[in-house]
């Protein structure tokens, strides 16, 4: 089969599919995608398809490094998300843990090592959770007694390489 072929094939699939009611295709991650599949997604995005289709791309930034102009086409929409703020950070902390009686300190501590990334706030997270920093008692998430002094990675790849070096074999 042809790549011109294929396109049309995989843009027939999507019009039948969308024929019945309106279709929501997600393609996650599409900073690692190959040529061919980016290729493919704006060869979608660009046709004129018959059935009503909403075609969602997530992409770190450095998809823009390699494709500047990508999303940029009729009826396409680029919406470039910041990193959280430390209050959204706070918020993303107490939506993890519940009322978790963290003291402000502590949460700032999280929150500024974060550095806006929801992933590192996540992490961080599971790591006091893990380490037993936090414990939950009676239902709410609360500073161990024993936790001392709590020690935060300085980046998210620091955070995952310790999180991983305390994995059992």
């Amino acid at each position: 089969f042809s790549l011109d072929e294929v396109f049309w094939a995989v843009r027939r699939m999507v019009e039948i599919l969308a024929e019945r009611e309106p279709l929501v295709m997600v393609v996650d991650d599409i900073h690692w995608a190959e040529a061919t599949l980016l290729e493919l997604i704006e060869h979608l995005a660009g046709s004129d398809l018959a059935s009503p289709v909403l075609l969602l791309c997530t992409a770190r930034n450095e998809l823009l490094e390699s494709h500047p102009s990508w999303s940029e086409g009729p009826r396409q929409e680029r919406i470039v998300l910041g990193p959280l703020g430390d209050d959204q950070a706070g918020l993303m902390v107490e939506a993890l843990l519940g009322e978790s009686g963290l003291s402000p300190a502590i949460r700032g501590k999280v929150t500024a090592a974060a550095q806006g990334i929801p992933l590192f706030v996540e992490q961080l997270v599971s790591m006091l959770v893990d380490d037993g920093a936090i414990r939950n008692v009676d239902g709410a998430w609360r500073l161990s007694d024993d936790a001392g002094e709590i020690r935060v990675p300085p980046t998210i790849h620091a955070l995952l390489a310790a999180r991983l070096d305390r994995l059992s074999r």
